[in-house]
C-alpha cells in the first residue's frame, strides 16, 4: 500500500471465556478488528453479537473514527460481512 485507508482488513475472532474478567466473566464476546495495511493503525471493538447488524455498526464506529478516507475494505466474506456464500435460505 502506498498511502493510509488505501487498503483496510477487517475480521472477526470469537474472544475466549478464559479472557473474560469482571462484569464480562459468563458472556460470550466476538473481537471486530480493522487495521489499515499501510499505517497499520488498528480499531478494535468487542460485540456480544456475530452479526450482520454488529458489523454495520463496527464499520460505522470505524469509519468515524479513522482520519483517513478509506478506499477499500478487505474481508474474508464470512457470514457477518456478506449473506452471499451462505447456504441458509433465511
Amino acid at each position: 500500500m502506498s498511502y493510509p485507508g488505501q487498503r483496510v482488513q477487517i475480521d472477526v475472532k470469537f474472544v475466549p471465556a478464559c479472557c473474560l474478567v469482571n462484569e464480562a466473566k459468563g458472556k460470550c464476546f466476538y473481537q471486530y478488528t480493522a487495521i489499515d495495511e499501510y499505517s497499520r493503525w488498528r480499531y478494535v471493538e468487542a460485540f456480544e453479537e456475530h452479526s450482520t447488524y454488529s458489523y454495520a455498526v463496527f464499520l460505522r464506529h470505524f469509519l468515524e473514527r479513522f482520519p483517513m478516507l478509506v478506499k477499500c475494505v478487505q474481508t474474508d466474506n464470512g457470514t457477518e460481512f456478506t449473506k452471499r456464500f451462505s447456504t441458509s435460505r433465511k
